[in-house]
């Protein structure tokens, strides 16, 4: 998702098949919509920047095209305000307060590879995500599947308790807590947070911001 002048950000994350141990990769960039890589190979597969809006859509800067027609969905909203952007995590817990926004939104949602500000593509798949409509309202998703294991030794944890979490798995049942933060509240120009674990080096999370409208954010086992 991105918005003109260079407000955006893309996640990818992709794991090779037919492997006799895992090869994943991982990439997160905040100058871009559109991220792909090559699942054969873990290369860039493709890029995409948003130029700018038309009457009847939208224009893309294709900067890296695919090496395959690739489908691609989108979701076009009319009316309301919307931001997208991007911060660091703090390297200590308390209260961080992100007033980028530009008005007070009513919908959150978070999203990271639980690493440093890069353009680069590492190895190891994983994400988090997470969203949030008040301190009651919020949940989040996190995923990981780590490089280069024999077997493959992935995981998973879903939670309505926080807004944005990631783990650092190995090959033990027991894996700790990397950063984890709640939702406190909206502010007039953005969001505020409460981080109860952080590491030692700040984490990129993009966010994508909605105001204008209502919005409903439930938990439900299927």
């Amino acid at each position: 998702m991105q918005f003109p002048q260079q407000r955006g950000g893309a996640i990818v994350a992709c794991a090779k098949d037919g492997q006799s141990g895992t090869d994943t990769y991982r990439q997160q960039r905040t100058d871009s919509c559109i991220l792909l890589l090559n699942p054969t190979s873990g290369q860039q597969d493709a890029i995409a920047d948003l130029m700018d809006y038309l009457p009847n859509g939208f224009k893309l800067n294709i900067i890296d095209s695919p090496s395959s027609p690739t489908p691609i969905f989108y979701l076009a909203l009319k009316g309301g305000n919307y931001d997208v952007g991007s911060f660091n995590s703090p390297t200590s817990t308390g209260i961080q307060q992100i007033t980028t926004v530009g008005f007070q939104p009513v919908l959150v949602m978070l999203a990271t590879q639980g690493q440093a500000a890069s353009n680069s593509i590492g190895s190891g798949a994983e994400i988090a995500f997470g969203a949030a409509t008040s301190p009651t309202e919020k949940g989040f998703i996190w995923f990981e599947d780590p490089d280069n294991q024999r077997p493959s030794d992935n995981a998973m944890e879903i939670g309505a308790d926080r807004i944005i979490q990631w783990r650092n798995r190995t090959l033990s049942n027991s894996f700790a807590v990397r950063g984890s933060a709640d939702f406190v509240s909206f502010l007039s120009n953005g969001f505020k947070l409460q981080w109860s674990n952080v590491e030692s080096q700040a984490k990129q999370i993009i966010y994508v911001a909605f105001g204008g409208n209502n919005y409903e954010l439930d938990l439900e086992a299927q």
